[in-house]
């Protein structure tokens, strides 16, 4: 039996890492079952366990041919490069994500038709699944899995901005229905994120109010749309991160302070804005992700780059933990954590186009992993980590 966890232990709570190091997120979702055909219940292994084996993995993007590209992960590194998909994105491919808890991957890229999604195993990429039968309608820049991997949603170019679908096994089922509250942007959304708790999606928009954030239904989709932040936004915002709780929603935005977190409630909505931290980024931020334990947010700008804070949902940011000892060369744009929280995955623009760190929620940035042994040609725009257990 293979059961994927990808970056926050999705279906597998309490595996590697989550007894303990991720408990909130653990006791957050406790009734949850993973998609094990009935075999656990609460996120933790029944009848078979431990695990017999682990394979894991991080795909990257990038703007040029073959588009995405894959390599075996350990906790040693990079390891072998995957063949690349038979079928490859038709262009500059923007996203990247492992659907979980089953074995598929997808991908958000420009020219039509605009995303693609493949099976996946331990032996990588499998062949392309049909295209959805109503594509978005343009570029996708963003693209997110729900927590039980039964919805996939893409921000886009041209309205309705944001494209959700039935997801599975056999790939792209039908379209939801749009929001009865359109989208409200100018041109694109360029980010899109579900909360862990599947009940909220937030779309991140170039018009005013900038963030739009959505009651979400796995069966029915798009529900009311909810009041717009008291304290508004300053401009266009690129992306989005929830905390595993739930409790705070991150903001990375195009004019200062770059970075805006506000307080959650799944049922109310935006709460007060957090206070800024004390060292904010110089430019754009391109990326935010908190950790998977939810105490370390890290925000992807122009330099130095990586600007990483310890995080509390009660005081907010803490002191800036210190830049990596081998910063990124250049511009940065997506990131993602291991499942087990122990390193971070940084795609940016001159070579070697993706820097892989160790991380620690105590103390930040450890040392740069080494460079794959089959290097990127190419710059790089998202990454994504996943596993697949064996049992």
């Amino acid at each position: 039996m293979l059961l994927e966890l990808t970056e926050y232990g999705v279906g597998l709570l309490g595996l590697v890492g989550y007894l303990g190091v991720n408990q909130p997120l653990l006791d957050a979702r406790a009734s949850e079952r993973c998609p094990c055909t009935g075999n656990c219940t609460g996120g933790v292994i029944g009848p078979v366990w431990p695990p017999t084996q682990i394979s894991s993995y991080l795909a990257i993007t990038h703007i040029q041919t073959p588009y995405v590209v894959a390599y075996n992960w350990s906790f040693a590194g990079f390891g072998t490069k995957y063949s690349d998909p038979a079928t490859l994105p038709t262009g500059n491919s923007q996203r990247v994500k492992f659907c979980p808890g089953s074995g598929e991957v997808a991908v958000g890229h420009l020219v039509s038709p605009y995303i693609s999604a493949y099976p996946w195993s331990a032996a990588g990429f499998g062949a392309k699944f049909a295209n959805p039968a109503t594509l978005p309608a343009g570029d996708v820049f963003d693209l997110d899995f729900n927590l039980s991997g039964n919805v996939l949603i893409a921000s886009h170019v041209a309205a309705p901005y944001a494209s959700a679908y039935a997801w599975s096994a056999a790939g792209f089922g039908a379209k939801f229905a749009d929001p009865a509250t359109p989208v409200i942007s100018i041109y694109v959304a360029q980010g899109v994120s579900f909360n862990f708790q599947e009940n909220v999606v937030c779309v991140c928009t170039s018009g005013a109010p900038w963030v739009q954030a959505y009651v979400w239904n796995n069966s029915t989709g798009f529900g009311a749309r909810f009041a717009n932040p008291s304290s508004a936004l300053p401009n266009a915002t690129h992306r989005a991160a929830f905390t595993p709780v739930g409790d705070a929603l991150a903001l990375v935005v195009a004019a200062p302070p770059f970075i805006t977190v506000y307080q959650w409630d799944n049922s109310t909505g935006f709460g007060a804005k957090f206070a800024n931290p004390s060292t904010i980024p110089t430019v754009t931020s391109t990326g935010v992700k908190f950790s998977p334990s939810g105490t370390s947010v890290i925000i992807t700008a122009g330099a130095p780059y990586i600007l990483a804070y310890p995080w509390n949902s009660a005081s907010g940011f803490g002191t800036k933990f210190a830049d990596p000892s081998t910063p990124p060369p250049n511009r940065p744009s997506g990131l993602d954590f291991t499942a087990a929280g122990d390193a971070v995955a940084i795609p940016h623009a001159s070579s070697p186009f993706t820097s892989v760190y160790a991380w620690s929620d105590a103390s930040g940035f450890g040392a740069k992993i080494a460079n794959p042994a089959t290097p990127l040609s190419y710059e790089g725009t998202d990454a994504s980590f996943g596993n697949t257990w064996i049992t």
